[in-house]
């Protein structure tokens, strides 16, 4: 029963009548509540003022914001950002980026960055960059660039620069450079 205006229990009865209830949930000031179940282990919560849905750290939907995935969007997940994936955009994925696939993101994912594959864009892509494949664009991929293939700008891609193909500008390739086909502008890039 209630204990200082707050329900230690609740019991839900089934009848047989033919009504709908709208359970509202609220803090001893009256302010909006987050609706818990099993709060000490593994989460599970609804917020009926924001329609916001999570399961633990796998599941969290809201009206911006979409992660799929332990430990994905966990940290300051910016408005429309997605990240689906074990620790895709877990820290600091800022608005309308996009990570898919485990560590997609995972740490300063810019604004409408794109990663897609496994430890795609990993630590700090840049604004708008693009990162497709196992570990393009891994880190340090400046703003505007376009890394495609198995390591393709890999590490320190200049930006508005692009690496197209398996190693293609793999480190520190520079500013508006372009590195097309296997092992093109491996290294050091102008």
């Amino acid at each position: 029963g209630p204990t200082g205006g707050v329900a230690a229990s609740v019991d839900i009865i089934d009848t047989n009548a033919n009504s709908t209830f709208y359970p509202t949930f609220v803090t001893t000031d009256g302010s909006g509540q987050t609706m818990y179940i099993d709060k000490t282990t593994t989460q599970f919560s609804i917020n009926p003022n924001t329609s916001d849905f999570n399961v633990g750290t796998t599941l969290k939907l809201t009206q911006t914001q979409v992660a799929v995935g332990k430990s994905a969007g966990t940290t300051t997940q910016g408005a429309n950002a997605v990240a689906i994936g074990l620790n895709a955009g877990n820290s600091g994925q800022l608005p309308s980026a996009v990570a898919v696939g485990i560590q997609a993101g995972n740490s300063g994912q810019g604004t409408n960055a794109t990663a897609v594959g496994r430890s795609s864009g990993t630590t700090n892509q840049g604004a708008s960059s693009t990162a497709i494949g196992y570990q393009a664009g891994q880190t340090n991929q400046a703003t505007s660039s376009v890394a495609i293939g198995v390591n393709a700008g890999n590490s320190g891609q200049g930006a508005s620069s692009v690496a197209i193909g398996s190693v293609a500008g793999t480190a520190t390739q520079g500013t508006q450079s372009v590195a097309v086909g296997y092992l093109a502008g491996q290294t050091s890039q102008g």
